[in-house]
């Protein structure tokens, strides 16, 4: 009784383990892909009309703490939507459709994922 306690246990912790390193693989593989903007409708996704820039995060992504830092020190006023702390976060990045975090909206584009530069070009262009 105890071998399939024992058994079974390892199973469990087996699975978890593969189910996590399945996981940062596909974190990772989402931070270091390629960034680019693209059209959303904001009303569709529950987002009111605004030019205001808003990050949909996760309060635990190591990528987003990075993004919400830059943003931080460059003095870049933005809105957060946690999506682990906010319901209503939570609808909205279920009405997206969301696969990775962080995804930023302004105006009518998105971008999925951090990338200083395409984000620093996409805040000029909706600043004009």
């Amino acid at each position: 009784m105890n071998l399939l306690k024992y058994l079974l246990l390892s199973l469990v912790f087996l699975g978890i383990g593969l189910g996590s390193g399945w996981l940062f693989g596909q974190i990772r593989a989402a931070a270091s892909a390629t960034t680019e903007a693209r059209a959303i409708d904001r009303s569709a996704a529950g987002l009111p009309a605004s030019d205001e820039l808003i990050m949909i995060s996760l309060s635990t992504c190591p990528v987003c703490n990075k993004a919400r830092a830059w943003l931080d020190a460059q003095g870049i006023p933005h809105r957060e939507l946690v999506v682990d702390q906010s319901p209503e976060a939570q609808r909205i990045a279920k009405r997206m459709d969301l696969r990775v975090v962080p995804v930023f909206v302004i105006g009518d584009q998105q971008i999925s994922g951090f990338d200083r530069d395409v984000l620093t070009a996409l805040i000029r262009q909706a600043a004009h």
